[in-house]
């Protein structure tokens, strides 16, 4: 019996003197993987804070092969490849690096800005959601759910969320801008414009400035709305002040200066510049105008996008839009109408849809838009145009509507756009 003791302690040494100095080496092999994943995405961290995102993606491939395990080359990963719209690829990166360290919750909240750009709504808010029962303190989240819910047109929702962020940081940029845009489709314009505004005065953002120059334009203010456009159409010419990652959510060593938001902005000042023309008078104007904030091509973008994605208020209201711009008018009233019918409260449209019937010298309808405007928001101010179109008397365009080949009556040139706002 002694024997057979000291021959199984035999073994167990003989077996500590093999395994140790394999596991020692294993251990020191892990560790160099560990360090060259780590430094590797440190590199790919500083390509992407200076916008080299090809390199970045290099980097972190480079990465993730170096060590599977690390979840953190993965994380960056997802980001760099959504910056280069490569959103599937993205996601999948990020669900692997869900999968090594799932209570991460910045890897949460890349998953729902990536869901977001593809237009997946519900997913992205279940996303952010998580991220929060991971951080609870992650207020800046409430600025992606209120995003995700304005583009379901769900505007009560996307009202609350950015307003538990003003509760939670007064002076967030990206929370006041959103609170503008719910407020614009809405109608309600004194609410728009002092949220927008407020915005502005946080940091100065194009995309605030351009909600401010549509409502001047709405609401008939001529020379502060030539003066905003006229400021962005300089802006255009220069990079974009970006807004930091931070205000949605990310921590300061992870921003690129990158605005996810972004991704689906067609309008710009050119086309704002060409709504507010006399169509009848300036055509030439009005498509110098449209080519240079290239409306054909943006038209084509939100199509293809809308093909997709059919129930999409926000493209919907945007192609309208373009195509209010573009001078197709029976296409941007036939948007008009499938966006209050998506958002029967984005009162705004009834405006749009307004100006798009005028121009297609539908007057008895556009009048009607406008007088449904006004019933809902007695106390806005408009500007003279929808004033002039609401004014039109609906018996006797309906009349001067039937007889296309008659002499124009008065009603019908009444009803025409006015030059100016």
């Amino acid at each position: 019996m002694r024997v057979f003791v000291l021959r199984i302690v035999g073994l167990c040494l003989v077996c500590l003197v093999t395994v140790v100095p394999t596991l020692a080496q294993t251990q020191s092999w892990d560790y160099r993987a560990r360090e060259r994943s780590q430094s590797l995405a440190s590199a790919g961290v500083t390509y992407l804070t200076k916008g080299s995102i090809d390199q970045a993606i290099a980097s972190l491939l480079e990465a993730t092969r170096s060590d599977p395990a690390d979840y953190l080359p993965y994380a960056l990963l997802g980001l760099a490849l959504d910056i280069k719209e490569r959103h599937s690829e993205g996601l999948d990166a990020l669900h692997h690096a869900y999968k090594l360290a799932p209570k991460v919750s910045e890897t949460v909240l890349s998953i729902g800005i990536t869901h977001y750009l593809m237009h997946n709504y519900d997913k992205a808010i279940n996303a952010w959601r998580k991220a929060l029962e991971l951080s609870p303190n992650l207020c800046h989240v409430y600025a992606n759910l209120g995003y995700s819910y304005l583009r379901q047109a769900d505007l009560e929702h996307a009202g609350e969320c950015f307003g538990r962020l003003t509760s939670c940081y007064p002076n967030s940029q990206v929370a006041y801008q959103g609170l503008a845009t719910v407020n614009y489709f809405k109608g309600d314009f004194a609410s728009a414009r002092e949220a927008a505004e407020q915005a502005q005065t946080i940091w100065p953002y194009q995309p605030n400035l351009l909600i401010l120059a549509k409502l001047d334009v709405l609401q008939g203010d001529k020379s502060r709305a030539e003066k905003r456009i006229a400021e962005l159409i300089k802006r255009t010419r220069k990079p974009w002040i970006q807004r930091t990652m931070t205000a949605i959510g990310y921590p300061i060593q992870h921003d690129f200066a990158w605005d996810p938001y972004l991704a689906d902005n067609y309008d710009n000042a050119y086309l704002l510049k060409a709504r507010t023309l006399n169509w009848t008078k300036e055509v030439s104007r009005t498509r110098s105008l449209s080519r240079q904030g290239k409306a054909t091509e943006a038209v084509e973008r939100g199509k293809r996008s809308l093909a997709s994605h059919p129930k999409d208020y926000y493209i919907l209201h945007e192609l309208g839009l373009l195509q209010l711009s573009d001078g197709q008018y029976s296409d941007a009233s036939e948007k008009f109408r499938e966006a209050l019918g998506v958002c029967p409260d984005c009162h705004v449209d009834l405006l749009h849809l307004a100006r798009a019937l005028s121009a297609d010298g539908k007057a008895a309808e556009a009048s009607a838009q406008v007088r449904q405007f006004q019933r809902w928001h007695p106390k806005e101010r408009l500007s003279p145009m929808f004033l002039d179109i609401a004014r039109v008397d609906p018996g006797l365009a309906e009349i001067n509507q039937s007889s296309a080949e008659g002499p124009q009556t008065s009603a019908e040139v009444k009803s025409s756009p006015e030059a100016g706002f």
